[in-house]
């Protein structure tokens, strides 16, 4: 079975060119997705760190139940 015909761009074959670069481009993605989620576990260790204590035990007399 034949595959699906592709161009050429300037000589150039476009789906051996776009094979070559699939690794390429994954471990980018890779490391873009890596990069992001340490920035937001950053962010949000730092807003937890910040957020006020929650008040355990009694309560004062102005809080609603």
């Amino acid at each position: 079975m034949i595959g699906v015909p592709t161009g050429h761009v300037a000589g150039i074959p476009i789906d051996e060119t776009l094979a070559s670069l699939g690794p390429a481009l994954l471990v980018g993605l890779g490391v873009a997705w890596a990069e992001l989620r340490a920035r937001l576990r950053r962010v949000r260790s730092r807003v937890v760190a910040h957020a006020p204590a929650r008040r355990t035990g009694a309560r004062s007399a102005g809080e609603r139940v």
